[in-house]
C-alpha cells in the first residue's frame, strides 16, 4: 500500500478505516460495557490517526480551508458542489457495502439539506466540529467529534449487517 498524501480526505480515511478488519479482543463473555469500551478505544485510535493525516506539520489546528480542500476531491465534475452520487461513489469506492453509510454521512454534512455539499455546508459542518466556537478546530475537538462519529458509523454498520444477515430455516428431514 502506498503512503497516503497529507491532503487525503477525511472521508476517504473513514472508508479505509471502516473497511479494515477490526478484531475486538474478546474474553469469555464480555459485558456490554466492555464491548462499548473496546469500540470506543478503536474509534479514538482511528480519530487520532485521522488527525495525524490532517495535521502532518503538527500545527495543532485543522482549518476550514483544509476541510474545503479535502471536499474538493469529492467534486468529480468540478462544479463546486458535491452531489450525493459523487459523495457515495467516492466514499464507497473501496467497499460498495459502505454506500448506505455514505448516504447517511452525506445527509449529516449537507447541513442545509439542499441535496449538495457546498461552501455553506462545509462552513456549518466545520462550526459543528468547533465545539468551543473559537473559529479553529484543535486536536481535542477533532478527535472527540470524529471518534464519536466513527463509533456511530461502526454501530450503524453492525446494525445494517445484522438486519441483512439471512437466517437459516430448516425443514423436516425426510
Amino acid at each position: 500500500m502506498k503512503m497516503l498524501p497529507a491532503a487525503m480526505t477525511l472521508l476517504s480515511y473513514f472508508t479505509l478505516s471502516m473497511t479494515q478488519p477490526t478484531v475486538l479482543p474478546m474474553t469469555a463473555t464480555p459485558s456490554a460495557s466492555e464491548i462499548v469500551a473496546q469500540v470506543r478505544n478503536m474509534s479514538m485510535a482511528q480519530a487520532v490517526a485521522m488527525w495525524t493525516r490532517v495535521d502532518p506539520d503538527n500545527e495543532g489546528i485543522f482549518s476550514e480551508q483544509t476541510m474545503a480542500k479535502l471536499f474538493e476531491e469529492y467534486d468529480s465534475n468540478n462544479d463546486s458542489h458535491v452531489s450525493q452520487e459523487e459523495f457515495t461513489q467516492r466514499f464507497g469506492a473501496n467497499e460498495p457495502e459502505l454506500n448506505s453509510l455514505g448516504v447517511a454521512l452525506f445527509a449529516l454534512i449537507d447541513m442545509n439539506h439542499d441535496g449538495v455539499i457546498n461552501t455553506p455546508d462545509i462552513r456549518a459542518f466545520y462550526a459543528t466540529i468547533d465545539t468551543n466556537t473559537d473559529g479553529h478546530v484543535d486536536r481535542q475537538e477533532f478527535v472527540t467529534y470524529f471518534a464519536d462519529l466513527i463509533m456511530a458509523m461502526f454501530i450503524a454498520q453492525l446494525q445494517q449487517m445484522q438486519s441483512t444477515t439471512p437466517t437459516s430455516v430448516t425443514g423436516p428431514v425426510g
